[in-house]
């Protein structure tokens, strides 16, 4: 198996999304808030004073490639 590579994008200080909240949490010493934007479910990762995004549409495609290199 291989690794996927996925597009993670700040999101601009002042874009506004509505949200779903996912969970919170620390991974080691760092505090994190996931959310998933509606209604396209792209998850949104808040860490310190940064936000992050993650298009669920990416996820998805990256793993069907990954399946269908590995059905060859």
């Amino acid at each position: 198996m291989r690794k996927i590579e996925i597009e993670v994008n700040t999101v601009p200080e002042k874009t506004m999304y509505l949200t779903q909240h996912f969970g919170d949490g620390t991974l080691g010493k760092t505090k994190f808030d996931a959310s998933f934007t509606i209604p396209t479910m792209s998850l949104i990762v808040s860490v310190g004073k940064k936000r992050y995004i993650i298009s669920s549409q990416d996820i998805i495609s990256e793993v069907i490639t990954l399946h269908e290199e590995n059905e060859k």
